[in-house]
């Protein structure tokens, strides 16, 4: 997804937005988070098998992130928007 985000934070700043990323907690070099391996098999092999996806599977993939994500993108835009050249309002756009 990185060319698509990149197109997207270019897109931003050419009309006049800051743009920032952050990597999800989990991705890229980041530490794992716990559980979610076995929740993202768990939604391949119901996927595969054409089974419904239960809520214990997204919650199980979901939840995790977000209770880390959520304070990380707070304390971010807070940085942010301590710069002096860097005014709200903010949008968040995330994959």
């Amino acid at each position: 997804m990185y060319p698509r985000l990149v197109a997207r934070a270019r897109q931003a700043a050419a009309h006049g937005f800051a743009a920032a990323t952050i990597e999800l907690p989990g991705s890229g070099d980041r530490p794992r988070l716990a559980g979610a391996e076995q929740a993202g098999a768990d939604l391949r092999r119901a996927l595969e098998a054409g089974e419904p996806v239960s809520d214990e599977i997204i919650d199980a993939l979901v939840l995790p992130l977000v209770d880390k994500a959520v304070p990380e993108w707070q304390a971010a835009l807070d940085v942010l928007l301590s710069l002096p050249e860097i005014g709200g309002p903010v949008g968040y756009s995330g994959e």
